[in-house]
């Protein structure tokens, strides 16, 4: 059937994961370790070979780059200098925080803040929890909305979108329906009906006549139906990645009111307020 085609055959599935998956990896690095330099370091080794550094400063400079970005990437916070890790330390050390603990709050941690950790709004949760409740709403609409026995077509020449199953044929909006036996007739009523194309018209007829049109069928719901596990598993991460979001907020209003507790009990008793933060006791 050359004369129409299925809306997601001619999809270069394997082509578009290819070059998704790739890009996919290189954001990542980006994005949790704030900069490529590792990868360029291979690059520069690969091109011209294992070259040693010979300058101290400039060694040291570069050796602390790497480190920071080893850093930065297997754990995700933000720390752009050597002295500002150091400070991060000797809070975690301080408070009595395990690192492991306030990596769950990674999201809310501001190396320039004066107790490190940043609150998060009460906002913020009510507009996660609507994300995470259209995420479920998606989960949910999307099967609904794949065609179990049915797929969609498109006419070649008329570029006529259509439903099409083994027996009929109709419009995706305009409401009318054909079916298929209507092919024993004048096939110009159909035309008129469908603003297909006289060949297209010609070409369904044919396969449905032949007892053809079944097997194209079959194939277009299945790429349908791996298209709706795709977006599911798309909508089912990103729910899992808000609810992950939800749960690291709320790691980090807890870390904030035990340093505000701490912060209140050794507070003076005539209220005033020239105590150090905990990053000042930090830098000491």
């Amino acid at each position: 059937m050359s004369q129409i085609t299925s809306v997601l055959q001619d999809i270069p599935y394997s082509k578009i994961l290819a070059g998704v998956g790739l890009a996919a990896l290189i954001a990542l690095f980006r994005w949790r370790a704030g900069s490529i330099r590792g990868v360029l370091e291979r690059i520069w080794r690969l091109a011209v070979g294992n070259t040693k550094v010979k300058d101290k400063e400039l060694k040291k400079l570069l050796q602390e780059e790497l480190d920071l970005e080893k850093f930065r990437f297997m754990h995700g916070i933000r720390i752009e200098r050597m002295k500002d890790f150091h400070r991060f330390k000797k809070w975690l050390d301080k408070n009595e925080f395990a690192l492991t603990r306030v990596l769950r709050a990674k999201r809310w941690i501001n190396i320039n803040a004066p107790d490190f950790i940043t609150k998060p709004p009460r906002a913020y949760f009510k507009s996660r929890g609507r994300s995470v409740l259209a995420s479920l709403a998606l989960l949910v609409v999307t099967p609904a909305m794949i065609l179990p026995n049915a797929s969609l077509f498109i006419g070649n020449t008329s570029k006529v979108t259509f439903v099409m199953d083994a027996k009929s044929i109709q419009h995706l909006w305009y409401g009318w329906k054909i079916d298929l036996t209507a092919c024993d007739g004048e096939h110009a009523a159909i035309v008129s009906q469908t603003k297909l194309a006289p060949a297209e018209v010609e070409s369904i007829c044919g396969d449905f006549k032949s007892n053809q049109l079944q097997g194209l069928v079959s194939s277009a719901i299945r790429d349908q139906r791996g298209l709706g596990i795709g977006l599911e598993t798309c909508w089912l991460i990103a729910m899992f990645l808000l609810v992950l979001r939800l749960a690291a907020a709320e790691e980090a209003d807890k870390l904030h009111s035990e340093l505000k507790s701490v912060r209140d009990e050794i507070a003076p008793a005539d209220g005033t307020t020239n105590m150090p933060t905990h990053a000042e006791l930090a830098t000491k």
